[in-house]
């Protein structure tokens, strides 16, 4: 619909409303506020995620680099 409504204001030489062009830009718009709202709080998830993972991937590796629960009985490996 939007599609037609545009190519019949551009025919016209009429400007286009700015909700068509921001509906333009993202369709997701026309899905309403409780599909925009999720898809920023998965986004925001996943910005978190890889904030914890940068965090503490180096701590594990630090502790994984020591043998220490290797004396300890049930914590060995080998």
């Amino acid at each position: 619909m939007l599609g037609l409504k545009g190519a019949l204001r551009r025919k016209l030489d009429m400007a286009l409303p700015k909700s068509d062009l921001a509906i333009e830009a993202d369709p997701f718009l026309l899905l309403g506020y409780g599909m925009n709202a999720y898809f920023q709080i998965v986004i925001q998830l996943m910005m978190m995620m890889f904030l914890i993972m940068f965090v503490t991937a180096p701590i594990m590796l630090m502790y994984a680099s020591h043998d220490n629960l290797a004396q300890q009985p049930g914590y060995s490996f080998n």
